[in-house]
């Protein structure tokens, strides 16, 4: 991912498919059908709960992806306004549907099949659906009472990822905690915020394997300076890849998506406030 030039998409068709009339012609009747399927042979006292066996599925994936590249934000929109309609829930959007598509997108730049250009506008889009999602995500929080604590949240050192970090930001505030995410702290921001603010977790995504050095190096002086009663935890796009990454960089922990990190984050907090026997 350098800054040399690449050329456009490999296998881009001549001619490609008009997402807005598959919208209207398939997707949206599609969707519509099932809806009336399910309205149909779901018992009356059912109905209810019907929405929580509603689920992504990899063609929503495919189609979402195929309607970011060719540009059109207002019918994505439209799209996972249906979904929401149909009983998907936003945090279903955000980790089942809107994660696995920046995946997907990811992959799609790293094996060389799509220009620099076509996956930045992708990208942006993804973040201007969760920013659209956002008030309607964060409107019923999880936990109105105490703050479950404070945590900081940033990219590993020289990273350009972000997405993530919004989603990881939006899960912890809606699960009660106080939020500090910034994608673009130096080492020296970082310490600096950390010794201005009362943090109980200090959480790291880390984009691609030659960020683990310099990760490890950060954890290592975090741990020298402020011992292990502050917690750090991993997340990001590698660690999703390799299981035991939060050992290798002696990290507290690590989740492999948003409500995982929040899961953990919860659980070393409980495990510091349990006293200790005599």
């Amino acid at each position: 991912m350098g800054n040399e030039e690449r050329e456009g998409p490999k296998h881009q068709n001549a001619n490609p498919s008009p997402i807005p009339v598959a919208l209207h012609e398939e997707i949206i009747p599609r969707l519509l059908m099932a809806h009336r399927h399910k309205a149909g042979n779901i018992k009356k006292t059912e109905f209810e709960n019907a929405c929580k066996i509603v689920s992504i599925t990899a063609r929503n994936v495919e189609e979402l992806s195929q309607m970011l590249l060719n540009g059109e934000l207002s019918v994505c929109k439209s799209y996972l306004r249906i979904l929401i309609e149909e009983g998907v829930s936003v945090e279903q959007i955000y980790l089942d549907l809107l994660q696995p598509t920046a995946r997907k997108l990811g992959v799609c730049w790293e094996n060389d099949s799509l220009d620099f250009a076509t996956i930045t506008l992708a990208v942006w889009h993804i973040n201007q659906l969760m920013y659209y999602l956002s008030p309607e995500f964060l409107q019923n929080p999880i936990d109105l009472g105490k703050s479950k604590g404070r945590i900081l949240l940033f990219p590993s050192l020289g990273s350009q990822h972000t997405l993530g970090l919004f989603m990881l930001a939006e899960f912890f505030r809606k699960s009660g905690w106080e939020v500090f995410a910034d994608p673009a702290l130096s080492e020296q921001d970082i310490f600096s915020t950390i010794e201005e603010q009362d943090f109980q977790i200090v959480g790291i995504s880390i984009g691609s394997h030659d960020q683990k050095k310099s990760t490890k190096k950060l954890i290592s002086d975090i741990r020298r300076m402020y011992g292990p009663a502050l917690k750090i935890i991993i997340g990001g796009p590698l660690a999703f890849c390799e299981n035991n990454l939060f050992r290798e960089l002696k990290a507290d922990g690590q989740a492999a998506d948003a409500r995982e990190a929040v899961l953990l984050a919860n659980s070393l907090v409980r495990k510091k406030k349990k006293p200790v026997k005599s």
